[in-house]
């Protein structure tokens, strides 16, 4: 009996020891299970007084099973896994995922390169300034082919300006020594040189022959001589009017006697006649005084007239001078292209005389001696206004170079506006100088270039930005 439970016994544990193989514990608890199960029927056979030893007993079937070492993944594999775990979190803590703000971004400089364009289409006429030569502000580098003589274009904008120079000093009169050299090689502005110059020369030549003055002088010498006749007419009307009161004095004593019929009629009317003619006397002293009045005052008016002639005529010579400049200027800017500022010029390509340059078209830059510096302008979403502040860290990044090879450049905010402009907030970023990013590739800035910022709004770590999205999902 007891050789049969072994037998089944031992079909059943082969049975189960092909079928759960792959499971450590279970097999352990089988294990164990047969070990009590194979003692007490060892101790029943004793019990029986049978002659079986414990090596008959056990099938080869239990000594494989007890023969098998479980591996270290078996034993150890949990261990690992809660071991990689806290590995994870304790990594997580100090790998950096700060928080961020995405905005776009536009460069702007400072004594950045100046770029040199073709205002128009046209010919080199010549090189004046070559690579890498130094040059100051407005000087000319490039001639463009034009109609017209440069030489003499640039000689009568000199004599221009000189005029406009008098003008606003108030000295007309100087005017007299400009302008003395026919030009005739002025191509598209010959016309309007023209136009001006015949208007010069009127204005010139009544400047030259004080004409305006002479007539001046004179009205002031008229004005003199009627002075003098107001002054003996005044004198003589004094003496009129002592001898009217006289004559009136007679004649009222006349009267009185007529009256006392001590003298005749003809001799009262005598007195009358000359009493009245002496009236008409003094009033015609009244008249011609107020004539002279009259004549200095027309003669003011004249004398007003010729300077408001005089400011007109130079007021409209004024003028055309400034739209003559102006159109001088124009043609200085398209056909000689002059420097913006000091420092040296880069060429960008090749040029020689003749060759042809398009309209627009860039064909070298100033480099200024001083240092360039660059400032970043955000365009920063006024849903994140309130999470940014001055002295905030941005992380730079530009069309056209990929983050992931020239990395970011650093930039500090230095100015946040307090008004919304078109839906955004403006702020200014200054640019950290060293532009080297870990990759070692340097980011050429430029004027005007395009690119995205986030700002740093927290410098967290992976576990810290987990933990606290946790928490504020629990609250």
């Amino acid at each position: 009996m007891n050789t049969e439970k072994i037998k089944l016994l031992d079909e059943q544990f082969r049975k189960q020891l092909m079928g759960s193989k792959n499971n450590f514990h279970e097999r352990e608890i089988e294990y164990d299970t047969l070990q009590i199960n194979t003692s007490s029927i060892q101790r029943e056979t004793i019990n029986y007084g049978e002659s079986s030893t414990p090596m008959q007993l056990q099938s080869d079937a239990f000594k494989e099973f007890v023969n098998i070492h479980p591996s270290f993944i078996e034993k150890w594999g949990l261990m690992s896994i809660l071991f990689l775990v806290a590995l994870i979190i304790f990594i997580s803590y100090f790998i950096p995922y700060p928080e961020k703000v995405q905005c776009e971004v536009k460069i702007h400089s400072e004594n950045a390169p100046k770029e040199l364009r073709s205002k128009l289409s046209g010919k080199v006429l010549s090189i004046l300034k070559m690579n890498e030569e130094k040059v100051f502000k407005n000087d000319p580098i490039l001639l463009i082919e034009s109609n017209a003589d440069h030489r003499e274009i640039q000689l009568v904008y000199d004599e221009l300006k000189r005029a406009e120079d008098y003008f606003k000093k108030g000295n007309e009169s100087e005017l007299r020594n400009l302008f003395h050299e026919k030009h005739s090689q002025l191509g598209e502005l010959q016309n309007a040189y023209q136009l001006f110059f015949q208007e010069f020369l009127e204005f010139k030549n009544v400047i030259h022959e004080n004409y305006y003055q002479r007539k001046q002088v004179y009205i002031k010498g008229d004005i003199r001589q009627v002075d003098v006749q107001k002054k003996a007419l005044a004198s003589q009307q004094m003496i009129a009017n002592q001898q009217f009161k006289l004559i009136k004095d007679k004649y009222e004593r006349y009267e009185l006697l007529y009256n006392q019929k001590v003298i005749s009629k003809q001799e009262l009317e005598q007195e009358r006649i000359a009493y009245l003619n002496k009236k008409s006397e003094l009033e015609q002293f009244h008249i011609s005084s107020s004539r002279s009045e009259e004549q200095v005052f027309q003669k003011k008016k004249e004398i007003l007239d010729i300077e408001h002639d005089m400011s007109g005529r130079g007021r409209n010579l004024y003028e055309n001078l400034l739209t003559l400049i102006s159109e001088f200027e124009q043609w200085k800017r398209e056909h000689i292209i002059t420097s913006p500022a000091d420092g040296s010029i880069q060429y960008n390509r090749f040029l020689e005389t003749d060759q042809l340059l398009k309209a627009d078209e860039t064909f070298a830059q100033i480099v200024s001696n001083n240092e360039v510096s660059y400032y970043a302008e955000l365009r920063i979403p006024h849903s994140y206004i309130e999470k940014i502040q001055v002295g905030k860290r941005v992380l730079l990044s530009f069309d056209g170079y990929n983050y992931a090879d020239y990395g970011f450049v650093e930039a500090k905010i230095t100015y946040l506006s307090k008004l919304p402009m078109d839906s955004v907030y403006l702020g200014k970023a200054e640019i950290q100088k060293d532009l080297k990013p870990e990759s070692h590739k340097v980011i050429p800035l430029k004027h005007n270039m395009l690119g995205h910022g986030n700002v740093i709004i927290s410098d967290a770590s992976i576990l810290e930005r987990v933990c606290k999205d946790l928490w504020n999902k629990v609250h």
